[in-house]
């Protein structure tokens, strides 16, 4: 797995938890978009990184973006 060193700053404006929710829930779908545009070989790593760092959960979510035909 490559690893960088990249600091980030992120801002949302929201008012309640039920806001927090819908943007977790829009950056999942996103990142579920994005990954689904990768070649099947990189959405395959990216899904066993998940896995390898313990997020069998996200893992799961994300394997459903990408397809085995």
């Amino acid at each position: 797995m490559t690893s960088f060193n990249i600091n980030l700053n992120v801002t949302t404006k929201v008012e309640t938890i039920s806001d927090v929710a819908l943007e977790i829930s829009r950056l999942k779908v996103t990142i579920g978009i994005l990954l689904a545009k990768l070649p099947p070989e990189q959405r395959d790593s990216f899904i066993a990184d998940l896995k390898g760092l313990g997020l069998n959960e996200e893992a799961s979510l994300y394997s459903s973006f990408n397809p085995k035909i």
